[in-house]
């Protein structure tokens, strides 16, 4: 066997997840330009579990510096490799349902292939179809499509 060929299937070894403990850790440090005052909480989801931030009152933006941690056990490498994590932002809302601000998914192995195993110092944007398609004609000019709030 050739160096370059070993080093290519060690290579492609090091990409497969492999089978065992993993701890996935969202730090939600901030959210900007929300339209007019929410009372916004973040709600993440991975492989099943759901967590959530605190909800912060009567602000346009804010900081949450919460890190959310998710322990998992035992995991095969096909569990792991098409895990995903969810985020969504919501405005609270203490007698009806909570409003969808926007939200955003990653999977797994995408961050796993980033340097240092994580997505760092990035804003993301958050979409939200549903808000669009529940406006009505008179709001529609001021919605844009895609992006329309920042994590």
């Amino acid at each position: 066997m050739t160096a370059s060929r070993h080093l290519d299937q060690l290579e492609q070894r090091s990409r497969i997840m492999p089978s065992g403990d993993y701890q996935i850790q969202v730090h939600l440090i901030e959210c900007r330009d929300l339209t007019g005052l929410h009372d916004p909480y973040v709600r993440v989801k991975v492989m099943g579990r759901v967590k959530k931030t605190r909800v912060i009152r009567k602000v346009s933006a804010c900081v949450f510096d919460d890190t959310l941690q998710f322990n998992f056990a035992g995991l095969s490498c096909s569990a792991i490799e098409e895990a995903s994590i969810e985020v969504k932002m919501y405005d609270f809302d203490a007698f009806l349902a909570h409003d969808l601000i926007g939200a955003t998914v990653f999977d797994a192995r995408s961050v796993r292939e980033l340097p240092n195993h994580e997505f760092y110092r990035k804003w993301v944007g958050l979409t939200n179809s549903q808000s669009n398609a529940n406006r009505s004609k008179d709001n529609c000019a001021a919605v844009h499509r895609g992006i329309q709030n920042t994590l």
